[in-house]
């Protein structure tokens, strides 16, 4: 198979692993908002979404339209350094539960309250 099949093979999950993020992070928000969560910073969030999607068309147009050559001495590191990224985000996403947004929600009850403790 070809590298550049590979690469396109690699964006391709990718692509899937963010849409199950996404629906983690949906239902997640739901239990939030259903707490009493607000959301901060909507309308930044399309520009993130835009962001992360011309990241992944953007590498896949380099290799499709400029013939980018598979160099294994940077290319295998990266896949290596890929892998384990995606194993510390899906880390995070189980060790913060339900508590684990691509959006910021914020909850009061959450948050631990300062006390003045008797003098």
């Amino acid at each position: 198979m070809r590298s550049e099949t590979l690469f396109f093979l690699l964006l391709a999950a990718t692509a899937a692993e963010r849409l199950v993020e996404l629906a983690v992070s949906r239902r997640n928000m739901a239990w939030s908002l259903a707490r009493g969560g607000s959301e901060h910073g909507r309308r930044h969030y399309p520009l993130l979404v835009a962001a992360h999607v011309g990241l992944l068309v953007g590498a896949w147009a380099e290799v499709f339209f400029l013939s980018r050559p598979f160099l294994p001495w940077l290319g295998w590191p990266m896949l290596v350094l890929v892998v384990g990224a995606q194993a510390l985000r899906w880390n995070v996403v189980r060790t913060l539960g339900p508590h684990w947004t691509t959006r910021v929600v914020v909850r009061i009850d959450s948050c631990d309250t300062p006390t003045m403790s008797p003098s």
